[in-house]
């Protein structure tokens, strides 16, 4: 197993790189989840973290993923609805380019102990709970099917709910082209028809509430020391970290430490 500074060594060069283009398109990042946090915090990694989490508009991201394709062909992989067939989420990971990340597709390639960089859509947020809570089970039960179609055998129904249970085995028998145009129609849907208020990535780990954000807390960036390097960061950093993590200057108790990798 790779140590974990060599993990965040390789994680951070990969960042640069998306950063650079990002830059030289006018494309607007943010650092987001734990790396918002470690570039607050630490000014830098948290010390058990072995990836890196970026934010991009909804409105720039496809533009994002093609500028990234064409200006790094030779230097990093992307793993995305586009490049890999047996993919379920709706995000891009980035790895740097090797023998090993340009031959294997989901999910050999994310335990193939090469770091990466999720890179992550914020597109609108309904104001209605109703309608922001069916955005996020429908984009959660599609994905979780999905990912049941590519490693069945690592994946049971653990709903309880009568309709959520009915939903899950009809996603699950539908192809995984259909699966995955679901969850696209779905994200664009709500996207497109929510005001512009809160953002959100429904497909984010820590589900609903927790991964809605007010749209003011992204209407500009200022830059965060990461490494020594000036990154940005949305400028309502204080409060989006507030909102996820409580006292987020405190670190978390040694037993919860845990990285992709461990």
């Amino acid at each position: 197993m790779r140590s974990i500074e060599e993990l965040q060594d390789e994680a951070f060069k990969i960042c640069l790189m998306i950063c650079e283009v990002c830059d030289k398109h006018n494309i607007r990042y943010y650092l987001a989840a734990g790396t918002l946090l470690g570039a607050v915090r630490h000014k830098g990694f948290i010390p058990w973290d072995d990836d890196m989490d970026l934010e991009i508009d909804m409105k720039d991201y496809k533009r994002f993923k093609k500028a990234l394709a064409e200006d790094c062909k030779d230097k990093l992989v992307l793993q995305n609805y586009q490049t890999d067939k047996r993919c379920p989420f709706p995000f891009t990971k980035v790895f740097l380019k090797n023998d090993v990340t340009e031959s294997l597709y989901y999910p050999y390639l994310n335990r193939s102990g090469n770091a990466f960089v999720d890179v992550f859509p914020l597109g609108k947020c309904p104001t209605a709970k109703p309608l922001a809570k069916a955005l996020f089970k429908t984009v959660e039960v599609l994905t979780v099917a999905a990912k049941a179609k590519v490693i069945p055998e690592e994946f049971e129904c653990g709903y309880t709910k009568k309709s959520a249970r009915t939903a899950y085995k009809i996603a699950r028998a539908m192809p995984m082209p259909v699966l995955r145009g679901l969850t696209r129609f779905t994200i664009s849907f709500y996207n497109a028809v929510s005001p512009n208020e809160l953002v959100c990535y429904p497909g984010g780990k820590y589900g609903y509430p927790d991964e809605i954000y007010k749209r003011e807390w992204y209407l500009q960036s200022e830059k965060k020391s990461f490494r020594g390097y000036m990154l940005n960061v949305p400028s309502g950093w204080n409060e989006i970290l507030t909102y996820k993590y409580g006292d987020y200057m405190t670190p978390i108790d040694e037993s919860e430490r845990q990285g992709h990798f461990e």
